[in-house]
């Protein structure tokens, strides 16, 4: 379980963190939460969706076609198969979080994680320099859950557009995974309904273009077909690891087969 606290000069003196390629820490989110400046790059690979929230709507990209499993990490070694790793999970481990009764968030880090360490090892990055000061990375990292936490902001104004209008509605997902394979259903996502969305009076839509949800909305429509890959990684992590796709070539075939586009 994720332990975050505040970052602390006196508490995490000599304390700092290993680089790492292995993302085994997301291995069980079968959703990654996703801001809209990340869709260009989701919507090639990955399918877009919406969880429900206790007021509201999530906007996410989905990464399994089932729960507690996330088949874009490579069975083994924790590699990330696509060519784009969400933001949320490239901040890690540290995350802006709220604490106690405080308006403003703070920088906080995982204690548990498994690239945490308490004290300098070789190869590991500090997180303060000897008079106490943030090392350039730790500023580099609140700069970047700063921006982060901006931009999920305009993408919850934007989700929160879309479900106002009705737009947003449970979406009824069967997977064929294959010849020898039973269909897979996939419950508790929602998407764009298209077709409520082109019936929207000019004032609706306006109100949902003044608050940057077209975007999201269409993004969601065009990677819904992406959904065929996940099918193809739930394939992979059903092979030996010895099998499981090592060159680029490789995972081009996972993500690519059906581009037009290529040369």
């Amino acid at each position: 379980m994720p332990r975050y606290v505040p970052m602390d000069p006196d508490k995490h003196k000599t304390a700092g963190f290993q680089k790492t390629r292995d993302w085994g820490h997301a291995a069980q989110d079968w959703v990654a939460p996703v801001v809209v400046d990340e869709l260009p790059q989701i919507i090639p690979v990955l399918p877009l969706a919406f969880i429900p929230m206790e007021e509201d709507f999530q906007l996410v990209a989905v990464q399994s076609l089932k729960k507690d499993k996330n088949v874009v990490i490579r069975p083994g070694d924790g590699r990330w198969l696509t060519p784009y790793v969400p933001a949320i999970y490239r901040g890690y481990p540290f995350s802006l979080m709220q604490v106690g009764d405080k308006s403003e968030k703070a920088l906080c880090v995982d204690e548990e994680s498994p690239v945490y360490r308490s004290g300098p090892e070789p190869g590991y990055t500090p997180f303060y320099d000897e008079a106490g000061n943030p090392s350039e990375i730790v500023k580099k990292v609140m700069e970047f859950w700063e921006l982060y936490e901006t931009q999920r902001q305009k993408t919850s104004r934007a989700v929160h557009a879309l479900s106002e209008q009705n737009v947003i509605v449970p979406w009824e997902i069967k997977v064929q995974s294959g010849e020898g394979h039973e269909p897979v259903y996939v419950e508790g996502l929602y998407k764009v309904d298209e077709g409520v969305l082109n019936t929207l009076s000019l004032a609706s839509l306006e109100n949902i273009r003044r608050a940057g949800a077209l975007p999201v909305a269409y993004a969601q429509i065009f990677s819904q077909h992406r959904l065929n890959v996940l099918a193809k990684l739930h394939h992979v992590h059903e092979k030996p690891a010895a099998e499981a796709p090592e060159k680029e070539n490789d995972i081009d075939t996972l993500f690519g087969a059906d581009d037009k586009f290529r040369f």
